[in-house]
């Protein structure tokens, strides 16, 4: 019988050597580690330490003294190599005991901790409901494969929103999902789930093996955004509203194209006088890019007096989002407005139609994120509404 052929286990980290133009040769360590993305098996750390050439007994002793620092740090490197990779086997281990439940919870205030906004901790609260919800509060980590991703996406696709059938103040009517609310829960499910892989907790995001038809339920459609036309902001105008303050914020969001959530925060001192014009200069609470907003006459006209108040105060003293929503509603009807308006519609209002799309390559000053906005920037910027209204 011949010998077996002995497999070397192949070493995690190797010295490399580099030879120089100046005769000296430069120390790596090679870095090896299977467990990374294919590409990327192989890193290099560069030790900034040479070897000289050895003319004399010195240079010998010089190198001699180089390759002992050089193996010292190769000894630690690899100290490192074996922690981490006995913690990450350690860690999923823990994963196969770790509820969903509490992952999301830990993500939902990490976040909160790096400052993301309270729209969002609300976002991941009720991806934590549906969760619940769907297969309840016992499931693991370990647990959450293919097909239980494949069934939360059916899941919301059929689902209702979180309510109950009598709400009392500050509760809602449990109504049937929108595609776009449960494409929100399901992309914030699989960014909960991708920082999962990055601590270890998970080697794997298995919404990443869903194939695109399995994701169709969610995708979305051909439904139109709902937006304001100019005759409705007009009974809106010339109509009472149970609070002042929410129908001023609702129409000078009209006229600026700002979201609700930065009409709540927008501050004093973020309205700044210019030799062209009043700007809005903030970042905004969704995406966090700073946007430039210059305003028109009228929507001025809807900012409140602002007397004595300082930079850091905020411009509209608004209510709950739910509140703001109620007054928004009855305010709605009473001008006799058959469409369902929230406050998110005003930032919808579609005054941009009055313009020819080819005139945004004259857009100045303006910043956003996308079209529709700069279509709304530009309007209030160039068009005197009132001459229509």
């Amino acid at each position: 019988m011949g010998r077996k052929k002995v497999v070397k286990a192949k070493e995690p980290i190797r010295f490399r050597f580099k030879t120089l133009k100046n005769g000296n040769t430069s120390i790596y360590l090679l870095k090896y580690d299977p467990d990374t993305d294919a590409n990327h098996h192989y890193s290099y750390e560069h030790l900034k330490l040479f070897l000289v050439p050895e003319v004399d007994e010195a240079a010998r002793v010089q190198n001699i003294n180089t390759m002992q620092a050089a193996n010292a740090i190769k000894a630690q490197r690899l100290i490192e190599y074996a922690n981490g990779k006995a913690g990450l086997k350690t860690k999923r281990r823990l994963a196969k005991n770790l509820l969903l439940i509490d992952w999301i919870k830990k993500y939902r205030d990490e976040k909160q901790k790096l400052g993301q906004s309270k729209s969002n901790a609300v976002t991941i609260n009720n991806v934590l409901l549906h969760l619940i919800k769907y297969k309840g509060d016992k499931v693991t980590m370990a647990q959450v494969t293919k097909e239980y991703c494949k069934g939360f996406i059916l899941y919301l696709a059929n689902g209702k929103t979180i309510g109950t059938d009598k709400p009392t103040f500050g509760q809602h009517h449990e109504k049937p999902m929108a595609k776009s609310t449960a494409r929100l829960y399901f992309n914030t499910f699989v960014t909960a789930l991708n920082e999962a892989v990055r601590e270890g907790v998970l080697e794997m995001n298995p919404t990443a093996k869903l194939k695109k038809e399995e994701k169709k339920p969610i995708q979305r459609g051909s439904a139109q955004r709902g937006f304001l036309e100019v005759e409705e902001v007009k009974a809106l105008a010339n109509t009472p509203c149970p609070d002042t303050t929410v129908k001023m914020a609702f129409l000078f969001s009209c006229f600026c194209g700002l979201r609700i959530s930065d009409i709540k925060t927008l501050k004093w001192g973020e309205i700044k006088s210019r030799s062209d014009g009043w700007v809005i200069e903030k970042l905004q609470v969704k995406t966090q890019q700073a946007i430039n907003v210059p305003l028109s006459a009228n929507a001025l006209e809807w900012l409140p007096d602002r007397g004595q108040a300082k930079d850091e105060s905020l411009v509209f003293a608004l209510p709950s989002y739910f509140t703001i929503n109620r007054y928004v509603k009855r305010w709605a009807k009473e001008a006799e407005i058959k469409k369902d308006v929230t406050f998110h519609i005003a930032s919808h209002s579609k005054f941009f139609y009055l313009l020819n799309i080819s005139e945004l390559s004259i857009l100045k000053n303006v910043t956003a994120n996308d079209l529709e906005t700069s279509y709304i920037l530009f309007l209030s910027q160039l068009c005197n509404i009132q001459r229509t209204l």
